[in-house]
């Protein structure tokens, strides 16, 4: 609701023996992934939500996909097979 600006969105959540995914999808603002890889990369990144969630995927070894829109939403696809080794700290 903070970043997006709506009151919704909705989660899917698919187990099978291999894999747990899930998918994430708001109709909010969205962002322009563009802007938001060259702040990323001079330091000015303003997603720090975005970082977090992208951080913690990895340290469990699953795989992420966000897909955002400017003024259409954003999507986050998160992947973890059931054989994907956990990084430990």
């Amino acid at each position: 609701m903070k970043h997006s600006g709506q009151q919704r969105a909705s989660v899917r959540i698919h187990y099978t023996p291999s894999a747990l995914n899930i998918l994430i999808k708001d109709k909010g603002k969205g962002f322009d992934q563009k802007i938001d890889v060259n702040a990323e990369a001079t330091g000015e990144m303003k997603h720090y939500g975005i970082a977090g969630i992208i951080e913690r995927a990895k340290h469990i070894g699953a795989q992420i996909q966000i897909t955002p829109k400017l003024g259409e939403g954003v999507k986050v696809r998160i992947v973890l097979n059931k054989n994907q080794p956990v990084i430990s700290q």
